[in-house]
């Protein structure tokens, strides 16, 4: 270890003595090569950039307590589907978008270029679209967005700028009303059938009910059992007096007959109770289905009225969702709030000259030592191994092109 220390020593000695030899070589290349690059920094144009910054709109519902009517009967959402940041930020970086951008402003004729693939890269490299998100942590949404455009020409910049933004809010416009309007149509449709459904439903609940009388099938059914338990147990009265009164007169007797006469009254009336009735057949009792009725009018008066009620629900969901998209289509909306316009920028952008001197002399003070000290393992490899100065030297002569 302590041999090898002064051989360490010896050798940075050696690359500073090295570098000094070669101190004026170093000075007069770094000196040139950044007076170079502050020629160059000064003769470059200066550009401008305008920023507009522009927040994405959320649009609420105005139908009150409709909506609030709605959201009691199912958990619905009546916030106008909007374009979201991501979908603008999408309108932003399409073609259609850049391609009329470069024909309203001639781009191609003032970049001098014959493709508009190459138009459209150098408008790209000039434009710059930053998405702000919230603060914290994992992925947050986009709260707003600075589109920028650099130029030479400070109006150009400006108008650029202003044009991506008037531009995003029209395509965002047309694209959602287009979406607006096709759900429109789609729950107008839906609309449209449960009105005929409902009032189809309705007035086959009508006929219904004028058909057989039936106004409430449950409390006329209690009417029904009512009138027959009075009328059997008029019957059995009945029964026990003419039984009563046979035994002690003729059959001819008018007291047994007219007893006989009230009861076959009430077995009809019974009769007409129990059993369904026949067709044009008119009854004090046509109101109160028979017992042999009840079932089947009761099964058909709960379907009907069900056809009702579900088909009123329906309407009752569905009309605030059609009021809506009513007013949504015919409204006009805005997708975008503009915070910041585009303005006119009085202060250049670039070159950054101070970064372009600062390069060149960088770039050139490590040219220099890198030729230096190639230079200097040249030289010692010449003195020490002829060898492999032999072999740097045929190395040399095949990269030469010229030479075959």
């Amino acid at each position: 270890m302590k041999h090898n220390e002064p051989s360490q020593r010896i050798n940075f000695l050696e690359l500073l003595i090295t570098l000094a030899r070669a101190k004026w070589f170093i000075f007069k290349v770094v000196l040139s090569v950044t007076i170079v690059a502050l020629i160059i920094s000064l003769l470059l144009p200066a550009t401008y950039k305008s920023t507009s910054i522009v927040m994405p709109v959320k649009q609420q519902s105005s139908l009150g307590v409709l909506g609030g009517l709605a959201d009691n009967i199912l958990p619905l959402s009546f916030d106008s589907e909007t374009m979201g940041a991501e979908s603008l930020a999408i309108i932003l970086n399409s073609r259609s978008v850049r391609v009329d951008l470069i024909e309203t402003f001639d781009l191609m004729e003032t970049y001098s270029h014959n493709y508009i693939e190459q138009t459209l890269r150098k408008l790209d490299s000039n434009t710059d679209i930053v998405l702000v998100r919230d603060g914290g942590f994992g992925f947050n949404p986009i709260t707003a967005m600075e589109i920028s455009y650099t130029d030479q020409d400070p109006s150009k910049a400006q108008a650029i700028t202003a044009f991506y933004v008037s531009h995003l809010d029209s395509v965002a416009n047309v694209l959602n009303e287009a979406n607006t309007r096709a759900r429109f149509e789609v729950i107008k449709q839906r609309f449209e059938q449960n009105e005929a459904e409902l009032e189809q439903a309705e007035l086959a609940f009508k006929q219904f009910q004028e058909e057989y009388g039936i106004l409430d099938i449950e409390t006329q059914s209690q009417v029904l059992i009512q009138s027959l338990a009075d009328a059997v147990a008029q019957r059995t009265q009945l029964d026990i007096e003419i039984n009563l009164l046979r035994s002690r007169v003729e059959s001819n007797n008018p007291e047994l007959r007219s007893l006989q006469r009230a009861r076959g009254e009430l077995e009809r009336v019974i009769r007409e109770l129990t059993e369904k009735g026949e067709e044009g057949t008119i009854s004090e009792f046509r109101g109160v289905p028979s017992l042999q009725e009840a079932p089947d009018l009761g099964l058909r008066y709960m379907r009907l009225y069900r056809d009702v009620i579900v088909q009123s629900k329906i309407y009752e969901t569905i009309f605030p969702q059609f009021v809506q998209q009513q007013m949504l289509v015919e409204a006009p909306r805005r997708n975008i709030q503009i915070v910041d316009a585009a303005f006119l920028p009085t202060y250049k952008d670039g070159p950054k000259r101070a970064f372009v001197v600062l390069g060149g002399f960088f770039f050139s003070l490590f040219i220099c030592l890198f030729i230096v000290l190639f230079r200097s393992y040249l030289e010692s490899l010449k003195q020490d191994s002829h060898e492999d100065y032999d072999r740097y030297t045929e190395l040399k002569h095949h990269l030469v092109f010229w030479k075959k």
